[in-house]
């Protein structure tokens, strides 16, 4: 494994690592308020136990690095596009202020979309690499 496909999987696990965190989060919202309302959020429970299981998830895929990931990261991608993306627009367009939670979900999720495609097209292109036939016409 070369240097570039182990700085993507320390890059994979931060990624893993802060989904968990949303997944805690969100867990937490699920059961204390308090939480939830820190942030403004008016999200029922339902979708807070919906959030933390997806997310944990998630962060599962991330680690065992499925072909599919980018697929599930692009769907969540658009999802928060719909919500925190809604949200982030209306909170500057309206009250001039800046929705910080969301802006760091959306680039957080932008980020991780492009990580795990990145990573797909390395993995793809090392077994590539590894089936090549060794040129030995050039051997001296």
């Amino acid at each position: 494994m070369n240097r570039e496909m182990v700085s993507a999987s320390v890059r994979l696990r931060v990624i893993a690592a802060i989904l968990l965190l949303g997944a805690a989060f969100h867990l937490a919202a699920a059961f204390v308020p308090a939480a939830a309302e820190s942030i403004g959020s008016a999200t029922p429970t339902w979708r807070h136990l919906l959030f933390a299981g997806m997310e944990t998830a998630l962060a599962l895929l991330v680690i065992r690095r499925t072909r599919w990931l980018v697929l599930a990261f692009a769907l969540l991608l658009g999802q928060q596009l719909t919500t925190h993306g809604v949200a982030l627009w209306r909170t500057w367009a309206v009250g001039h202020r800046m929705d910080w939670v969301s802006l760091a979900v959306l680039v957080f999720l932008a980020y991780a979309l492009l990580e795990v495609f990145m990573d797909g097209r390395r993995r793809v292109r090392s077994r590539h690499d590894s089936h090549r036939p060794v040129d030995l016409s050039n051997a001296q």
